[in-house]
C-alpha cells in the first residue's frame, strides 16, 4: 500500500506541473516538426532513388518509418522525467523525511520506478494515437488491432527495459546540473539510436555496428518491423527482393550484427535481459547503501 501511494504522489507531481510534461514531450515535437517542415521531403527522395524509381505512396512508407522511430522517444524520455523526482528528492532533503518513516526503502523504489513505467507507457500510446492520426490524414490507413497489440507489447517491455537502464543512471546523480546534463545527452542520443535523424545505414560502420548492438535501436527495428509490414508489401510489391533487402537494412528495419540478423525473437529477450541487469544492480546499490 505505501509503494502504491508513492507511486501515486510522483504521477500526481508530474501531472500537475504542465512544464515538466511538455518537457519530457519535447524531443517528440522536435522531431516530428523537423519532418513536417525538412526531413520528410528529404528521406522520400532517398527512398526513392535507392529503390531507382518514383514509387507511388512512398511518403507513406516514409511516415511509419518515422513513427516507429518515434514511439522510442517518450519510452525513455518520460520515464527519465518522472524519476526527476529521485534526483529533486535527493538535493531538496525530502528523502530523508520518507526514510524515518516506517515504509521500507523498497517501497520508495517501486514507487518511483511503477510511477516511470505508468506515465511512460500512457504518453507513448498518446504518441501513437496522434502518430496514427497524422498518418491517417495524409492518406494512410489505421494500424489493424493485431499490429496495434503488438506495438503495444513491444512498447510495454521497452520501457520496462529503459526505466532500470534510466533508474540506475539517476542513482548516481546528486545535483540538478547533473540531472540536466545527463538529460541533454539522453535525449539527444535517443534520436540518433532510433535512426530518426539520419538512417542507420548512412553511418559508418564502427559507429553503424555500435548502435546496432544498443536495445534501443533493435527495439526501433522490431517497432518498424511491425508497423510497417502492410505498407511495406503494399508499396514495394514489384520491387526486386534484393532492393528490399538493402532497403531495410540501410533503414534499420533489419538489424544484421556480423551477418546475422536479429530476430523478433531475440531482441525482446535481449531488451528483457538488458533491463534485468539493470534492476539487479539497483537493488544491488540500495542493499549496500541501506549497510
Amino acid at each position: 500500500m505505501k509503494t502504491i501511494s508513492f507511486m501515486g504522489r510522483n504521477i500526481r507531481r508530474y501531472v500537475r506541473e504542465p512544464g515538466t510534461v511538455a518537457l519530457s514531450f519535447l524531443s517528440v515535437f522536435v522531431v516530428f516538426g523537423l519532418y513536417a517542415l525538412v526531413l520528410s521531403q528529404v528521406q522520400i527522395s532517398g527512398a526513392q532513388n535507392m529503390m531507382g524509381q518514383q514509387l507511388k505512396d512512398m511518403n507513406l512508407v516514409i511516415m511509419h518509418w518515422v513513427l516507429g522511430g518515434l514511439l522510442c522517444i517518450p519510452a525513455v524520455s518520460v520515464p527519465l522525467t518522472i524519476l526527476y523526482f529521485k534526483v529533486y528528492d535527493v538535493v531538496d532533503f525530502i528523502q530523508d523525511d520518507f526514510f524515518v518513516t516506517p515504509a521500507k526503502r523498497v517501497n520508495y523504489i517501486l514507487g518511483y520506478a511503477l510511477s516511470a513505467w505508468i506515465c511512460g507507457f500512457f504518453m507513448t500510446l498518446v504518441t501513437l494515437f496522434l502518430g496514427e492520426l497524422y498518418i491517417v490524414a495524409n492518406g494512410g490507413q489505421l494500424l489493424s488491432i493485431i499490429t496495434l497489440m503488438k506495438v503495444i507489447l513491444i512498447i510495454a517491455i521497452a520501457i520496462l527495459s529503459f526505466t532500470g537502464f534510466s533508474f540506475f543512471v539517476i542513482m548516481f546523480l546528486k545535483s540538478k546540473s547533473s540531472l540536466t546534463l545527463v538529460t541533454t545527452i539522453f535525449n539527444t542520443l535517443i534520436g540518433f539510436l532510433a535512426g530518426l535523424y539520419v538512417p542507420i545505414g548512412s553511418l559508418s560502420d564502427g559507429i553503424e555496428f555500435v548502435f546496432k548492438i544498443f536495445p534501443l535501436a533493435q527495439i526501433a527495428a522490431l517497432l518498424r518491423q511491425v508497423i510497417m509490414a502492410d505498407v511495406i508489401k503494399d508499396v514495394f510489391r514489384n520491387i526486386p527482393n534484393k532492393q528490399l533487402v538493402e532497403f531495410k537494412q540501410y533503414y534499420g528495419i533489419d538489424i544484421i550484427i556480423s551477418n546475422h540478423q536479429l530476430s523478433a525473437t531475440e531482441i525482446i529477450i535481449i531488451s528483457i535481459v538488458f533491463g534485468t541487469v539493470f534492476y539487479l544492480s539497483l537493488i544491488a546499490i540500495v542493499n549496500h547503501r541501506k549497510k
